[in-house]
């Protein structure tokens, strides 16, 4: 029965984010299209209950301007209390515009960034940011992780290419050092795709339990937070981000409607703010993460 299950999710979370990539998220606005125009007949309005299919194009359009709005231009400035702020963003390889990009870096006031999709154009251009953020590190194929740090850091682990473990030497009277596991599954348009996923995730698992701590795990997932590819995340003691605003759409930019841009963290690092960034020339929202740690 459990493989049923993995299988029947998997490929459900596949069709969610075909599903929803669209300008208009097709699929949803189809279907509810279907069963507005399956109610007005059940009450017998005939032929007339037509006219309210165009009510699920409408609905979704709708709510995916609601998820769209209260989203910043920049990163909105940190609070005192404020010990750590960590920003993330697909910086999506079909665009040669980096300028954005590189704002996003700077103006995020981060000590930390995360960029997946860094293409082979924006790879050199993150020199220019090397004065604020001197250690930079990831992989430097065409589909580039990238973490940019003011500390100093290095690749302590490689899952894969699309998983990297890093180090991150933050000082002792910050807080100490700690741990970014930076991600970016295969992203499920077809079959293949979704199942490379799958075994993405597995490599993940079966490498949480050896991962030192305290661990940030942040990226572009690929998935949403229900699905169970994740469960093993807060099993291991990790806590998403954001509690309900984890769960505001970063997917597509231009009408966000999917949440696949996430961040988890143990319990000495918890997120008190999370706040999504509007970017120009990608196709996702950024995010900046604040921190505020107790400490002994």
């Amino acid at each position: 029965m459990e493989p049923l299950l993995i299988t029947l999710n998997l490929y459900f979370g596949w069709a969610w984010l075909v599903a929803c990539s669209g300008a208009l998220a097709l699929v949803p606005a189809l279907l509810l299209a279907a069963i507005f125009v399956a109610i007005g007949w059940w009450y017998g309005w005939g032929w007339r209950a037509l006219y309210l299919a165009a009510l699920g194009p409408l609905l979704v359009a709708g709510i995916a301007w609601g998820m769209g709005q209260n989203i910043s231009p920049n990163a909105q400035p940190r609070a005192a209390t404020t010990t750590l702020r960590v920003a993330h963003l697909n910086a999506f390889i079909g665009a040669d515009n980096v300028q954005p990009k590189l704002d996003f870096i700077t103006r995020s006031n981060a000590e930390v960034v995360s960029i997946v999709e860094a293409s082979l154009i924006l790879q050199p251009r993150l020199t220019e940011v090397s004065s604020t953020y001197p250690y930079q590190a990831g992989t430097t194929h065409w589909l580039g992780l990238r973490l940019l740090s003011k500390w100093p850091m290095l690749v302590a682990q490689k899952i894969n290419d699309r998983a990297l473990l890093y180090h991150v030497a933050r000082p002792a009277n910050l807080g100490g050092a700690f741990y970014v596991l930076q991600v970016h599954p295969h992203s499920p348009y077809r079959p293949r795709a979704a199942s490379a996923r799958a075994a993405h995730w597995q490599a993940i698992h079966q490498a949480l339990p050896t991962l030192p701590k305290p661990l940030i795990v942040v990226g572009d997932f690929n998935t949403v937070p229900w699905d169970t590819a994740l469960r093993p995340l807060p099993a291991s003691g990790l806590t998403m981000a954001g509690g309900w605003r984890a769960y505001l759409p970063t997917f597509p930019s231009f009408m966000p409607i999917v949440p696949i841009d996430l961040l988890f963290s143990s319990a000495s690092l918890p997120v008190t703010q999370l706040q999504r960034v509007r970017v120009a020339a990608t196709d996702h929202l950024g995010f900046v993460a604040d921190f505020t740690e107790v400490r002994q």
